[in-house]
């Protein structure tokens, strides 16, 4: 929460992260009453770039709302962690939420990341590996 503010409901959000050897998105979409998280890796081919959906997995839409609100992700908007001096290597993220069709977050860094980001980051692996479908391209 951000000053006693509390995400109320959104439409998509999406953390994007990259490192040496990977590049993936992770989406979370309000389908009703559903969240619907899926993770993408990132392709670089000649015809051009593109996102191939990997794993998938439903869960209530209320309970990656709670997530949402106590990792205080309202809290993350205008986030932009620089890379710390002295680490030579590490994960860039970015992290952006809309809602009503607005992008009411929007948060960036480099091995430097906003409070409870790995929180988040750990409710979405969990329950893509426990509750996740394979996708085949």
């Amino acid at each position: 929460m951000l000053f006693g503010r509390k995400l109320e409901s959104f439409d998509v959000a999406t953390l994007h992260l990259s490192g040496m050897r990977y590049i993936c998105d992770y989406e979370i979409t309000r389908e009703g009453e559903t969240a619907v998280l899926i993770r993408y890796d990132l392709r670089f081919e000649p015809e051009g770039d593109r996102r191939v959906p990997r794993v998938r997995a439903e869960r209530p839409f209320e309970e990656a709302l709670a997530v949402f609100n106590r990792c205080g992700v309202l809290g993350w908007d205008g986030f932009n962690g620089p890379h710390p001096r002295g680490v030579l290597d590490g994960t860039m993220f970015r992290f952006t939420l809309v809602s009503e069709g607005k992008k009411i977050v929007s948060a960036t860094g480099s091995q430097n990341f906003p409070r409870h980001f790995y929180d988040l980051r750990e409710y979405i692996a969990t329950t893509l590996r426990e509750s996740g479908q394979e996708l085949t391209d």
